[in-house]
């Protein structure tokens, strides 16, 4: 996909977006606000057209009367008829979407047990609580097993045991289906997709599965550090970057609190400088063809083997000195990715709300 949407005439909202979502596959779709999510969204169900380009689903364009059954779409916040009951809401929906009437009872029951609403059923959704009515929305998406499914924020504004079940509907779901998952929830990202895209300024300015973003972009490890004494956290801070940067590394303070500092650590290996401009964009973009292989990859992570050794090493021969009492050293998480590329980013929200 590749296309452009001007606003207003003032500037484009979209600009140089390229990316498929490929069969039984979740694809995560990652940005800041007013980056331009909403608006391909809606390009994608057929509520705006693009100026420029081409966008298609199963082949076909937006607006073509067969992606209406072959498309299903979870929107942001849940439109629901209060006073309706959650099995009327099912039936209408599923007529809606043209599934043969004497299919409908056994495809309402069948999103009814995928969403556990089983015992709902007969409510109105008034009774119901914002988690059930969530499950409801993505049950009313999915009905009739479409081809390809859009979730905007499936768990926003639901509690913890909720998320999960969501997130076990969803991992049943892309057995099946081809999903587009728009959210702001990195940790959701990391489990449920196979690939991510990052969008920023309009563009898509990096694509691939998670681990290799974060190996294609700056900090590679994380260091959590917590303190008994919170004088030695700046002298600690500065002998760590001080050592890191004898090592061949980067260093940049993530969080730091009254008895805690995380520090992001980038080694900066040449395996991950394959990136590339876009002629009609400032935004960098990284396609397919230039992502890391994953034996690239388990070299990259072989080669660093020596520093975080000695790392280890140091940060144990220090702890009684700057009161550390609990430390530890892994993989930066896609969440740290995003809040290194969000900063580049110049809001739009203007641009997309006259669109």
């Amino acid at each position: 996909m590749d296309f452009a949407v001007r606003g207003g005439g003032k500037r484009q909202v979209i600009q140089d977006l390229w990316f498929t979502v490929r069969q039984n596959e979740a694809f995560a779709f990652l940005g800041p606000n007013g980056a331009g999510k909403s608006t391909t969204v809606n390009i994608l169900t057929g509520m705006l057209n693009q100026t420029k380009g081409t966008a298609t689903v199963c082949g076909k364009p937006p607006g073509h009367p067969e992606v209406q059954r072959l498309l299903g779409v979870l929107p942001q916040y849940d439109t629901l008829f209060p006073r309706l009951s959650v099995h009327k809401h099912l039936r209408a929906f599923a007529i809606i979407k043209g599934v043969p009437l004497d299919k409908v009872d056994d495809v309402i029951q069948q999103a009814a047990n995928d969403a556990t609403l089983e015992k709902f059923m007969f409510r109105k959704v008034e009774q119901l609580s914002g988690g059930t009515k969530r499950r409801m929305s993505i049950a009313i998406a999915c009905l009739g097993q479409p081809a390809v499914v859009i979730l905007d924020e499936p768990t926003i504004g639901v509690d913890v045991c909720t998320r999960r079940a969501i997130w076990d509907m969803v991992a049943r779901l892309k057995k099946s289906t081809s999903i587009l998952l728009v959210t702001h929830d990195m940790d959701e990202a990391e489990r449920l997709c196979e690939r991510a895209g990052i969008m920023i300024n309009g563009s898509l300015v990096c694509l691939g599965a998670p681990q290799r973003l974060k190996a294609l972009f700056g900090a590679t490890y994380l260091l959590k550090l917590q303190f008994t004494d919170s004088s030695q956290i700046a002298r600690a801070l500065a002998e760590l970057e001080s050592t890191i940067a004898t090592m061949g590394g980067n260093t940049r303070v993530s969080q730091q609190g009254e008895s805690h500092l995380e520090l992001c650590i980038d080694m900066r290996a040449a395996a991950t400088t394959s990136v590339s401009s876009s002629p009609s964009s400032s935004a960098t973009a990284v396609t397919e063809g230039l992502q890391l292989s994953q034996a690239a990859l388990e070299s990259q992570v072989q080669a660093h083997a020596p520093f975080l050794a000695s790392l280890l090493r140091f940060v144990s021969s220090k702890r009684a000195e700057f009161a550390i009492t609990d430390w530890s050293l892994g993989e930066v998480s896609l969440g740290e990715l995003f809040v290194q590329l969000a900063p580049h980013h110049h809001m739009y929200q203007e641009e997309e709300a006259v669109v």
